[in-house]
Order: C-alpha cells, then sequence, then structure tokens
C-alpha cells in the first residue's frame, strides 16, 4: 500500500516470501493502485466502514464484517483507488501443504477444490470463527512469546478451514445492518439518482432524522448524503466501464445535473476524468 496516511491499529507480518498479512485502520484516504500476486491467494476482511473494490472486472460493495478472496493473478483493488474510514485486515497466502500441519492431509484436496472453484469476487459474510483465527494471527505476530512459526501456521490453517465452512454454508450468514438501515440502503440503491431529501428516508423508515444521521452513519461509515454521492460514483464507473452511454446520459442517469458537474466529482472521488476513467477501462 502507498504511503497511507494515517493509519491507527496498524500491524503487518510476513511469515515467508508468500504469506503475510496486516491490519490497518484508514482515517484518511489511502492510494492503492490495482495490483496482482502471481503465486498467492489474498483474503481481504472489512470492518468499520464500507468498501468499493474491484476483483478482476468485478465490483463489488463490501460491509462491514464481510470478505472477498482474491486468487492468484487477478488484478484487485479498491474501486476509486483509495482506501478510507475502514479497517481492513489483509493476509496473502499459499496454499503449499507444507505451511498447514493442522489441516489433515484427507481434506487438503477438498480445500483446493473450493477455493478453486469459488466465483470470482463474492463477498461473504465474516464468521466468528474466522474472528477469532484473525485476532490469534494478530496477538502472535504482535507478541513473540515463543513457538511463533508453529502457532502461525496453526491460525493459518484455522482460518483457512473457518474460511471453507462460510463458502459452502447452505444458508449463509446475512449482512449485519438493522432493518431500518438495510430498507434506506435499498432505497438508495434502487434510486440513487432520484434528489430526495434524507429527512423523508428517515420518516419512511420509522427513525427519527439525529437518530437515522446517527445510526446510519455508525452502521456504513458514511453520512447518508456521502454514501448515496459514494454509490453514484461507483454505478458511474460501471456504466463508464461496460456502456456505450455518453457522458452527459451517463450523468443524468446518476443524478448530476450536469455532465460538467458530474466529471468533477468524479474527478474528485477517484483522481481521474471519466474520459480517462473510460480509456483505462479500454472502452
Amino acid at each position: 500500500m502507498a504511503s497511507p496516511p494515517k493509519k491507527d491499529s496498524s500491524i503487518i507480518f510476513n511469515f515467508s516470501p508468500h504469506n503475510s498479512g496486516g491490519k490497518h485502520t484508514f482515517r484518511e484516504a489511502s492510494t492503492q493502485n490495482p495490483h496482482s500476486h502471481s503465486e498467492s491467494w489474498e483474503i481481504h476482511c472489512f470492518s468499520d466502514g464500507t468498501q468499493s473494490y474491484y476483483v478482476g472486472d468485478e465490483l463489488r460493495f463490501c460491509r462491514p464484517e464481510t470478505f472477498v478472496l482474491v486468487p492468484p493473478n487477478v488484478s484487485h483493488g479498491p474501486a476509486d483507488g483509495h482506501f478510507t474510514r475502514v479497517t481492513l485486515f489483509w493476509l496473502r497466502f499459499t496454499l503449499d501443504p507444507d505451511w498447514y500441519p493442522s489441516i489433515d492431509e484427507s481434506e487438503r484436496e477438498e480445500v483446493l477444490r473450493i477455493f478453486r472453484e469459488m466465483p470470482l469476487g463474492k463477498v461473504f459474510s465474516l464468521s466468528s470463527d474466522m474472528a477469532s483465527s484473525i485476532d490469534s494471527l494478530c496477538r502472535v505476530a504482535r507478541h513473540h512469546t515463543g513457538f511463533n512459526n508453529t502457532r502461525i501456521k496453526n491460525a493459518l490453517g484455522r482460518l483457512i478451514t473457518d474460511m471453507c465452512l462460510v463458502m459452502t454454508a447452505p444458508n449463509p450468514k446475512k449482512f449485519g445492518y438493522s432493518v431500518e438501515i438495510q430498507q434506506a440502503l435499498d432505497w438508495l440503491h434502487m434510486n440513487y439518482g432520484k434528489d430526495s431529501s434524507m429527512d423523508s428516508i428517515a420518516e419512511a423508515v420509522g427513525l427519527g432524522v439525529r437518530q437515522f444521521h446517527s445510526r446510519f452513519r455508525r452502521e456504513t461509515g458514511y453520512s447518508p448524503n456521502e454514501y448515496r454521492a459514494h454509490h453514484r460514483i461507483l454505478v458511474a464507473m460501471e456504466l463508464l466501464s461496460k456502456s456505450h452511454d455518453n457522458l452527459t446520459e451517463i450523468a443524468f442517469k446518476t443524478g448530476f445535473s450536469t455532465s460538467q458537474y458530474f466529471s468533477t466529482a468524479f474527478r474528485r472521488s477517484t483522481g481521474v476524468s471519466p474520459s480517462e476513467f473510460r480509456k483505462r477501462k479500454g472502452c
């Protein structure tokens, strides 16, 4: 990650050339360009905020307490080129059996099959067992109290098998938004081109205005207006990448009154103009 300005609760650990990880809380925007890893898988777990994220050509919106798995040689990174207002745990690892003695030999092929057959960019909810394994890894990395390699390998093995259980569960856990905030998010996702007041949305979901704004920020990491503005840019990025609409049409579809206002907001969010973004995507 390129020189993040302010990070709290920051830790980085390296187990081997292809096994490393870290945990960062980003309070201000931190740039990260799309990248890939030739020999390693990578898991990104998000908390304390939301993050738009590309895995290959798939754009995903990662909510609090979710994770996404990235295969080797697949480009990935934040959709607008920045991590912000989010806590990120990342772990880069190989599936070398020598590194996971805690995974029984008879089950290793099943682990490999689950990883290889997983749909690209699918977002899963973080289980309590996964969270416990992540905490174990962070504790071992912070406090070298002896037998670190053994403890690290055991924690990695637990995390990988916990991930497999989540990714193959018949009834995956629902994302952790309250009913009212989920209703507000659903409305914003369906009506991102409208300029309805947030007060009217608060009333529609049965919350007072101050309570709505407070809970929305606590659960998503954004104010309602920030979230809508951010989501509009994400939709615009999708349209620029996958449609032949011109900039004026995309501006109007995503709720911007003029193409100039759209271009200004897009550049402020992503660092490039809509035309330059489309050019980079080869559209």
